[in-house]
């Protein structure tokens, strides 16, 4: 969507979604200490945060996009938002704000080196899902998370101090609040689009609190003419109601861990002891206790048939 000469508008995409029983809900977080927040009044460049710019052009991938910055600054690994997108989409477009982390949790990641996203990243081509081949997914960190029981500027703050990384879902329109610059929005109460934001910094911006966050939209420019590195999202944003949905996410690496094997195609789940594979089975409480945070590797037939298999045992840590 173009609105006059040189303003294209970026996608969005975040989606509001019911809260779940299941959800872990943070504890309500202390008061924030403001005197800790360095001064923010210049004007924001490429590579915030020491995070590669991305662009997710005209498609609505933003949960997708924030989570791989909150990744890429955990881990350095650059990670394809292509993938998690196709998987989690929602039929209208978007998607939850949890949606990426489940994917991960569950699937794994791909590197973007091997998988580059497309270009340009429009809906369609950011829709289609990926044919990864067997042992390209890396599942050599575990993710958990929790979400604010209370949104507020104060909330976000802490969960950026007490958190690996921290994304919030945002209200926002572009006919009220963001007509004019992108990088300090206002919110005017008006709803048109909710959009996913990586949320790097507590900072003071312009006297307000506020919350730095690295923008998606790198390549495209407000209608000040400014290009979108960051947008601040300060207090009065909050404190209007422009903040539906706030994540804290801590990153493990797992490398330590020992791995689970299976074999493409097969579901059954083996333990190495040199060159044997032990299939072993567990009840599924225990696995989640147990097991659910080791990496799980999926060995082609070439790879697979290098290993002897040993009896089939009962395995628990206790």
């Amino acid at each position: 969507m173009t609105i006059g000469p040189e303003i294209e508008l970026p996608g969005r995409g975040a989606v509001k979604r019911p809260p779940q029983a299941k959800d872990v809900i943070a504890t309500p977080p202390p008061a924030y200490d403001w005197t800790q927040a360095p001064t923010d009044d210049g004007t924001p460049t490429a590579g915030e945060f020491g995070i590669p710019d991305k662009d997710q052009g005209t498609s609505s991938s933003c949960t997708c996009q924030s989570t791989g910055y909150g990744m890429y600054g955990a881990t350095n690994i650059d990670i394809s938002r292509e993938d998690p997108y196709s998987n989690v989409r929602l039929p209208g477009g978007g998607a939850y704000l949890n949606a990426p982390l489940d994917w991960f949790v569950q699937q794994g990641y791909v590197l973007l080196s091997e998988y580059p996203d497309p270009s340009p990243e429009t809906e369609t081509n950011m829709s289609k899902v990926i044919a990864v081949k067997d042992g390209d997914r890396i599942r050599t960190f575990t993710l958990n998370y929790s979400y604010a029981p209370i949104i507020s500027v104060d909330a976000v703050a802490q969960m950026i101090a007490q958190h690996t990384f921290v994304i919030i879902g945002i209200e926002q329109s572009f006919t009220y609040g963001w007509n004019g610059s992108w990088t300090d929005p206002s919110y005017e109460g008006v709803d048109d689009d909710q959009h996913a934001l990586f949320a790097g910094a507590a900072v003071i911006r312009k006297g307000q609190h506020a919350i730095k966050c690295k923008s998606s939209w790198t390549n495209h420019h407000d209608y000040l003419g400014q290009q979108s590195f960051v947008h601040y999202i300060n207090e009065d944003y909050f404190n209007n109601g422009g903040v539906f949905e706030a994540i804290g996410v801590d990153v493990k690496e797992t490398r330590e861990m020992q791995p689970i094997f299976q074999h493409s195609g097969d579901a059954t789940l083996y333990f190495a002891v040199g060159d044997v594979l032990v299939p072993f089975t567990s009840d599924f409480p225990t696995f989640q206790v147990d097991f659910a945070s080791n990496p799980i590797i999926v060995l082609p037939d070439t790879e697979f048939a290098k290993f002897k298999i040993a009896q089939a045992v009962v395995a628990s840590k206790k």
